[in-house]
């Protein structure tokens, strides 16, 4: 399924991506998400020097949490809050919650959490945003399109897109030469090799 073009992209494909959307300067740092005046990323204090409290740790873990302001992306050093078309959110079954500006990113914080510094137990949950319709769904059963192209789509970094319907997802890959129904693939299917091919330098560690 994944051919040697897709293997050479992934390569190249989450810096040169990332700096061709406009997402990361040379150095690496976030330049679309630069927190405005006040605001700030994970190591944000609260009043009088107190550490914030985590987002979501009174939602049940069925349910999704809102988007911290101020909360950078798990993966990446976008913040979510600020892309409402593309973010997702996961849980543990601790309550730990994870926040991503992209798909791309949420399926690398799928794949191996304890590289993003998550905890040991298993994701519970996990929402997506429809590419269709934009609208939050469960990410564990969507159809994700393998997406190779890196200027086809106008997001904010190189993603697999989820969709919430199989039919749509092929409706999508039947409009392009370049992709077939063998590039519509269900969560289960994601795994390290799928996730590398969108954000490789963050997994570039992982076996």
């Amino acid at each position: 399924m994944y051919s040697g073009r897709r293997r050479l992209l992934a390569a190249t494909a989450a810096g040169a991506a990332a700096l061709a959307a406009g997402c990361l300067s040379e150095d690496g740092d976030d330049t679309t998400d630069v927190p405005v005046e006040g605001e700030s990323g994970d190591d944000a204090s609260g009043e009088d020097g107190e550490p914030p409290v985590e987002s979501g740790t009174d939602v049940p873990i069925d349910e999704m949490a809102a988007f911290p302001e101020d909360r950078s992306c798990e993966v990446c050093n976008m913040f979510p809050a600020r892309h409402p078309d593309w973010n997702a959110q996961l849980v543990h079954e601790d309550g730990t919650r994870g926040f991503c500006c992209t798909p791309g990113c949420a399926v690398a914080y799928l794949v191996s959490p304890e590289t993003f510094d998550g905890p040991d137990e298993p994701v519970a949950n996990l929402w997506v945003n429809d590419f269709e319709s934009h609208e939050h769904v469960d990410g564990f059963d969507v159809y994700w399109v393998l997406e190779d192209d890196t200027g086809r789509i106008d997001d904010p970094m190189y993603n697999p897109y989820p969709f919430a319907e199989e039919d749509n997802a092929l409706a999508f890959v039947d409009g392009y030469d370049d992709l077939d129904a063998d590039d519509v693939v269900t969560t289960d299917a994601i795994d390290v090799e799928v996730a590398r091919e969108y954000r490789g330098w963050e997994l570039r560690d992982v076996d």
